[in-house]
Parts: C-alpha cells; sequence; structure tokens
C-alpha cells in the first residue's frame, strides 16, 4: 500500500506543493521529498460511534499549506 501512495505522489505533482508567502506575493514550491511515512490505524476496537467521530476527526485535519504536505495519508 506504502507504494501505491508513493507512486501516486511521485505522479501527482500537488501532493508534493508547498504554498508560502514571498516579497513578491504568493508562490508554491513542488518539493523532491517524499511524504511522511503512510500512517497505519487501527480503528477495528472502537464501536460505531466512535469510529464515525474518528473518521470525521481525519477527514477534516486542517491542512498547512506552507510547511505541507498538502495530503494526508493513512492506512486505515
Amino acid at each position: 500500500m506504502a507504494t501505491a501512495v508513493e507512486t501516486v505522489v511521485a505522479a501527482q505533482p500537488i501532493c508534493r506543493t508547498r504554498i508560502f508567502k514571498s516579497a513578491e506575493g504568493i508562490r508554491q514550491h513542488i518539493s523532491d521529498e517524499p511524504l511522511p511515512e503512510l500512517q497505519t490505524l487501527d480503528l477495528s476496537e472502537l464501536d460505531t460511534p466512535a469510529l464515525q467521530a474518528r473518521l470525521q476527526e481525519l477527514a477534516t485535519q486542517p491542512i498547512q499549506l506552507e510547511g505541507g504536505p498538502l495530503v494526508h495519508t493513512y492506512l486505515i
């Protein structure tokens, strides 16, 4: 699974893009750095309401434009 995510990220520059403010205005930089490691989460012991709450929390995490990456990756 990690290899599949790495392949998609390599093919999609937006996944490696950082957006920042400079003296010239808003700029973007496409990094050659790989994404942080694919995070594996075991949510099998959560009951339905807790599982839904955790998935909602993960889905609504803010993206750090300046620090990047513009994507979060999880194996659940």
